[in-house]
């Protein structure tokens, strides 16, 4: 296995064009925090636009072909700019998520390579951050002398952030490309798997579990649909609850006690939970809570569609949500209120209007679901598009979709896959 996994890092440097290192940083970014993550994606626009005055290829950023991705943007920056009392010149940095994805398309389509050396630098990141919160988890401090504040829920080099297991989640599926064209490969990737599995179990984030759990289905059904049997099937459904049980033992009484608590809140029965006895003072105040707020993100979703309501045509306006909810509750329509709808879908809805909204799904229909092809299971486009599936599920609860976290890696998994269908295109 090591021989198999570490075998394909083979980066040939001297067929690497340095403009495109920036884009290879981008999973470091993520980590180091939203400053880090826009100041590279400034940096990797800058240099695409600095390639395109050189080439005399400016006509690119307005291709056709993108049209209902820039009338996206653009719509939302007249909308806020005009319709509104307050001007949000902040909506004109939103062109940042469409430069980028041309950006990324456009350095693909020149470095046909460009994905998969991407692929094996993220791998080496990628195990050295869960290794890192595996280090935590074991002694209460990662590499950095880092704690995360919670006797179970542990972040790495996030520190109190807890997003270390949507950040591995959402990395994943990437660091697998490798071994799409290796022989012999099924044990490594499995292998890589199930490690991402058990480091997520460790960061105790039940969304990030559960969307891992998702894709990694999916990802079972595109490429191993022909691989598995009955006989193999029973096998995975009886080595995986061995596997959990394992792992449930090897840990501390209190750290169960902890795992069980956070499950009982899983299950929404916060009222089960009497035992406080040993819990640290913000764990306690964790549970406390998840104890009042088990329905939070229900209450949310029906407060977007009732903002909605009131704004079908034009929305709140981008990152408004907030203050429109805020005043309504004053003006007595009681409804719950947070900084955003925590769903991609009523984000939109709500902030953006109906006709944004639609213009959205029109770019889902046509420029994700139209442009799959399935030739071969081992299609490289079909990784991006199992991660664009978890993105854009219409029942999962997400971060802020025009944030700097979630909207960089929507637009930057977007753009990979968008990018390797037309390298397959050009390549043919």
């Amino acid at each position: 296995m090591k021989c198999v996994i570490f075998n394909q890092f083979s980066f040939n440097l001297k067929n690497i064009n340095i403009s495109i290192l920036p884009i290879f940083f981008l999973p470091i970014s993520f980590i180091l925090g939203n400053a880090a993550v826009n100041f590279n994606l400034i940096f990797i626009v800058l240099i695409f636009f600095c390639r395109l005055v050189l080439e005399k290829n400016i006509k690119i950023l307005f291709d056709k072909k993108n049209f209902f991705i820039l009338s996206f943007f653009i719509l939302i920056i007249i909308k806020d700019n005009i319709f509104f009392d307050e001007i949000n010149w902040k909506s004109i940095f939103l062109l940042k998520y469409y430069l980028f994805y041309l950006s990324i398309i456009y350095f693909i389509l020149n470095n046909p390579n460009l994905i998969i050396n991407f692929s094996k630098f993220s791998l080496i990141i990628l195990i050295l951050f869960c290794l890192d919160v595996g280090i935590q988890y074991n002694f209460g401090e990662n590499i950095l002398g880092i704690s995360s504040g919670s006797d179970y829920r542990f972040s790495g080099f996030m520190g109190d952030e807890w997003v270390a297991g949507s950040y591995i989640s959402k990395f994943a599926l990437l660091t697998i490309l490798i071994f799409f064209n290796s022989k012999n490969n099924n044990f490594s990737i499995l292998f890589l798997l199930i490690f991402y599995f058990l480091i997520i179990l460790f960061t105790g984030e039940r969304m990030a579990l559960l969307n891992y759990i998702f894709i990694i289905i999916l990802f079972i059904l595109f490429f191993y649909k022909k691989f598995f049997n009955l006989k193999k099937i029973i096998f995975l459904l009886t080595i995986i609850p061995i596997v959990f049980i394992l792992f449930f033992s090897t840990l501390s009484e209190n750290r169960q006690k902890l795992y069980t608590v956070d499950l009982l809140l899983k299950l929404k029965l916060a009222e089960k939970v009497k035992n406080f006895v040993n819990f640290s003072e913000r764990d306690k105040l964790i549970i406390e809570e998840e104890t009042i707020k088990k329905n939070t993100h229900l209450d949310l979703f029906i407060s977007s569609i009732e903002i909605f309501k009131y704004n079908y045509l034009f929305g709140t306006g981008t990152n408004r949500f907030i203050d429109v909810c805020n005043q309504y509750n004053k003006n007595q329509i009681k409804i719950h209120c947070e900084n955003h709808s925590h769903n991609t879908y009523l984000t939109i809805l709500s902030e953006q209007g109906i006709f944004i909204f639609i213009i959205f799904l029109i770019i889902i229909f046509k420029d994700i679901f139209l442009n799959l092809k399935i030739n071969a299971s081992r299609d490289m486009h079909l990784i991006p598009f199992l991660i664009l599936l978890t993105l854009i599920n219409p029942i999962s609860v997400s971060g802020d979709f025009f944030s700097t976290w979630t909207g960089t890696f929507f637009w930057f998994i977007f753009a990979i896959y968008s990018g390797l269908i037309q390298l397959t295109k050009k390549i043919k």
